[in-house]
């Protein structure tokens, strides 16, 4: 029953903290003028923000349903995954802000 409520409690924590990274700067300038702009992250925040309130639900619903545990077990690994993509995401951000594409170079190509 313990495992349970820190599943619950780790699916929540990892909603959250996928919600900071889809607002940092980091990532709202890497989205910026590619296909995932500003309206699939908002997409993705309402989608996140609405799967919370699924799992505090869930949490209590999971002691008596195998069904609601395993999908918890599921939404708690796609979190991970997502952290782990937006990871990348926030690395090659700074990548790019430390190591402009064009490079000018001092003498004329020719």
């Amino acid at each position: 029953m313990a495992e349970a409520l820190v599943v619950g409690a780790l699916v929540l924590a990892s909603i959250s903290l996928v919600l900071n990274r889809l607002s940092s700067p980091e990532f709202l300038k890497f989205v910026k003028g590619k296909k995932l702009g500003p309206a699939l992250e908002r997409r993705l925040r309402n989608a996140l923000l609405a799967t919370k309130a699924l799992v505090a639900d869930a949490e209590q619903k999971q002691f008596g349903n195998e069904l609601v545990r395993e999908w918890l077990d599921s939404l708690r690994d796609a979190l991970y995954t997502a952290d782990d993509l937006l990871d990348c995401v926030q690395i090659k951000a700074q990548i790019r802000s430390k190591f402009p594409l064009h490079i000018q170079l001092p003498y004329p190509a020719i």
